[in-house]
């Protein structure tokens, strides 16, 4: 689990016995090329890392429609369609968990399988290790079911090297109790996004408050420090895309929205060596929009944040 957002597993069946091929994410082109010389029954991996491949796979004419099956973890609903699009045929396992809780927390009902992901939230059963309670935000009461707070989760695999014992996730949910229709359990838990948005991953970018801030400190010569920051997905062309917009309050009337976009490209780090403009330029994310806001505007900031609007 800890290496899911490094690498992606293909896996194929060669002579009726299951195989596992690990793909290497710094080399899609060349893992792409093996998928079509194998011919793969099926992919697991995280939604960013499946999209990164299917461009590759386009570029060779891969056939997605003979891929039986695809796995991911905790996908948006935009990712989910994105994939869908072109494994239409396949049937979708999702999975959600961290890296922390060995083996995952939940999975997808079976009546997800063949969804056309037209209506959310997706909900998952709990594995039979995995004890879920949802606790209030606040006061860390344990909620009833169908009331919405924080997912707390107990690894209940006494022989696990790493057992966790009312592990706060950060993610806000809620536990439904109904007869579900797949027959696989009666309790469903509801997966409802982060509790705070001062940590987002969105396309394999981790963006953090803490790092924006830093990035608009950088340009403090040219925009107030307070900003609110957007982040959604778009598909376009076939592709699904991040975008960012950044409200600001200019220090100057003359300065052009197009010119801080690009500092802040070039200011915001998404690793030690990578800037956010270099993502731009790969076509994983468009280019920034910034807004300039008005002092009033500016003045009913509290602080800075990063709004979620995927």
């Amino acid at each position: 689990n800890r290496l899911l957002n490094e690498f992606f597993e293909i896996e194929a069946f060669v002579d009726e016995r299951g195989a596992i091929i690990i793909g290497d994410i710094l080399d899609l082109r060349r893992t792409a090329k093996i998928m079509k010389e194998i011919g793969v029954d099926g992919i697991t991996g995280t939604a960013p890392a499946i999209l990164f491949l299917i461009e590759h796979l386009k570029d060779i004419n891969f056939d997605f429609d003979k891929v039986c099956f695809v796995r991911t973890i905790v996908a948006t609903l935009k990712e989910r369609r994105a994939i869908r699009s072109y494994f239409k045929n396949a049937y979708f396992f999702e999975g959600y968990g961290f890296g922390e809780f060995d083996g995952g927390v939940g999975v997808t009902c079976k009546e997800f399988g063949y969804s056309d992901f037209s209506s959310g939230p997706t909900f998952y059963h709990p594995k039979s290790r995995a004890f879920v309670e949802i606790v209030d935000i606040q006061s860390n009461e344990i909620l009833p079911a169908g009331e919405i707070g924080e997912i707390v989760v107990s690894h209940l695999d006494i022989e696990s090297p790493f057992p966790l014992i009312r592990y706060k996730t950060g993610d806000k949910g809620k536990i439904g109790i109904k007869k579900c229709s797949c027959g696989l359990s009666n309790v469903k838990l509801y997966y409802l996004g982060r509790i705070r948005n001062d940590v987002i991953k969105v396309g394999g970018i981790i963006f953090t408050l803490e790092d924006v801030e830093a990035a608009i400190k950088k340009m403090g010569d040219v925009v107030e420090e307070k900003f609110v920051m957007k982040i959604s997905q778009e598909i376009i062309n076939d592709k699904l895309v991040c975008q960012i917009e950044i409200d600001v309050l200019p220090k100057f009337s003359y300065l052009l929205p197009e010119i801080i976009a690009d500092k802040f490209s070039e200011a915001y780090k998404v690793s030690a060596r990578t800037s956010l403009k270099e993502v731009v330029e790969s076509g994983l994310f468009l280019p920034p929009i910034i807004k300039f806001l008005t002092k009033d505007e500016y003045k009913q900031i509290e602080r800075s944040k990063i709004v979620d609007l995927i």
